[in-house]
């Protein structure tokens, strides 16, 4: 009998080891994924800017165009210069224009960043919900071996005293 309540006693302990590790790594799951929300929110605020500047960029450079344009008209001998102006202008173009899908490729990876922060929340939940499991098994071991060891007393009390005494 005394074994079995040495067994329960390690048990007990052992489960009280598990939740405080649980707790710790719950703690530290709920960091994380803070920190992954922290991060989304900057990426987020940090694309929303570089696409201002961006568009910014494209409406100077077509003004640009335009001036080119119309010196090309008042210059006309200069036509085949502002010719290759306008394909590089061109070009600038179609690099925005791969800049914005390379942000609009970074607002998707953000969003699935957001989405993974959530589960890392339903996780958390879970864990949380789980180690209040642990906490509820834990207090009913306790109560069986508050239980038991009462018992036990009883039964050695009645005992005949081996020493004859």
């Amino acid at each position: 009998m005394s074994e079995r309540g040495d067994d329960s006693s390690r048990e007990v302990q052992r489960l009280r080891r598990d939740v405080e590790r649980l707790t710790v790594e719950a703690s530290e799951t709920r960091r994380l994924a803070a920190m992954a929300d922290r991060d989304g929110a900057d990426l987020r605020a940090r694309f929303h800017s570089q696409r201002g500047l961006l568009n910014a960029l494209r409406a100077t450079q077509a003004e640009h165009g335009k001036v080119l344009l119309e010196h090309g008209a008042a210059l006309g001998g200069l036509t085949l210069q502002v010719s290759a102006l306008d394909t590089k202008v061109d070009t600038l173009d179609t690099k925005v224009s791969a800049l914005d899908t390379k942000v609009d490729t970074l607002d998707t990876k953000v969003d699935t960043l957001d989405t993974k922060a959530d589960t890392l929340d339903t996780k958390a939940d879970t864990l949380d919900t789980k180690v209040d499991t642990l906490d509820t098994k834990a207090d009913g071991l306790s109560g069986i071996l508050a239980e038991h060891s009462g018992i036990l007393a009883e039964i050695l009390r009645r005992l005949p005293d081996p020493t004859g005494g």
